[in-house]
């Protein structure tokens, strides 16, 4: 029988609904309990594949829920549980204290600031190992979650992704699994978001010299991300982009239908953001990793109406067996639809 594992995963608003029917389905056999409108807990057997959780935020892997009453017991609480496996010290290893609730923000601030005082006072050689730029983590950190569910509640968690890489795509770099992502009026719309949150996911944004493919660019917000990055993009569709972006020196415009579109030669980025079915931009996908044309790439699958399980499915079949460090996520810029992000496997830049 394989181990039982405790995790505790964390929904994006509206999206509580998803989340418990996706976690039904990868975890048939587990016990699954809703705590509170986006919190769920489960108790399963510990998966023994990528675990490739679309519809949540962030996981707490190996959760404990632990109670104090003011900032200094929450310091010596996570002190506590932290010295009880002290080997997990001894590599680098991350932060995330966070809440969802607006009120409880300055409380998640003040028992940092307090633990980190406590840690150089009583444990100053672990508390050089803490790693504390203001950076997306390196997936090869351990982190330390603590989830404040509201001032006096909230759950523990330590991951260690080298014990069970296997969670990797649903571990959230970012606190609470909420990036900050700067609003820019100059976009022709909103859907930049959706492409500076997966390059953060990523850790890897375009870059200058990069060569990028948009599909179904119109008006062009992702190409107008990939060239303001430095990259030379073509980009596809029936209608032209934003009049400005069709006279940027480093966009090609190929008009045409983004399904039927070969590049020339293999480029650095596939980007796709077409309204269509979600098989239908799922088989563009795996066609392109089939051809060897892009070495990574961001494509959005859209829903109408609740998400398809299979489809679901079918995308993490081809995420976790043709792909390199997977994401498969509804971002926080998302509405009825998830994105799929990678490193196809023949590449070398991943």
């Amino acid at each position: 029988m394989k181990p039982l594992v405790s995790h505790l995963f964390i929904a994006q608003e509206e999206t509580a609904a998803e989340l418990g029917s996706e976690l039904l389905s990868l975890f048939p056999e587990g016990e699954i309990e809703r705590i509170d409108e986006l919190t769920f807990h489960l108790v399963a057997e510990a998966p023994t594949e990528l675990l490739l959780c679309a519809f949540s935020r962030q996981l707490l892997p190996n959760m404990k829920e632990l109670t104090a009453p003011s900032i200094n017991k929450w310091a010596d609480a996570l002190l506590s549980e932290l010295l009880s496996d002290k080997e997990f010290l001894v590599e680098p290893w991350r932060l995330h204290i966070f809440t969802l609730a607006e009120g409880n923000q300055r409380r998640a601030h003040l028992i940092e600031a307090r633990f980190r005082e406590v840690l150089n006072e009583r444990w100053k050689k672990f508390g050089r190992n803490l790693v504390t730029e203001e950076r997306a983590f390196d997936t090869s950190l351990r982190l330390v979650q603590l989830y404040l569910v509201d001032g006096e509640r909230g759950f523990f968690s330590r991951w260690d992704p080298q014990r069970e890489p296997e969670l990797a795509p649903s571990v959230s770099p970012f606190p609470g699994g909420n990036p900050f992502i700067e609003f820019d009026t100059r976009p022709p719309a909103r859907a930049y978001k959706k492409l500076l949150e997966a390059e953060a996911l990523l850790g890897q944004p375009i870059s200058n010299g990069d060569s990028a493919v948009d599909l179904g660019a119109s008006p062009g917000s992702w190409t107008w991300v990939a060239l303001e990055h430095g990259a030379n993009v073509t980009a596809v569709d029936r209608t032209e982009l934003r009049e400005d972006i069709m006279h940027h020196p480093r966009l090609r415009f190929a008009e045409g239908d983004g399904f039927q579109f070969a590049p020339r030669s293999r480029v650095t980025w596939l980007l796709c953001d077409i309204i269509a079915a979600p098989q239908r931009s799922l088989e563009l996908l795996e066609k392109w990793l089939d051809s060897g044309w892009c070495e990574r790439f961001v494509v959005t699958l859209k829903f109408k109406g609740p998400p398809s399980q299979a489809v679901l499915e079918d995308a993490r079949r081809l995420m976790s067996t043709r792909v390199e460090k997977p994401i498969m996520r509804r971002l926080r810029s998302n509405k009825n639809e998830i994105v799929l992000a990678g490193f196809a496997r023949s590449s070398n830049s991943a």
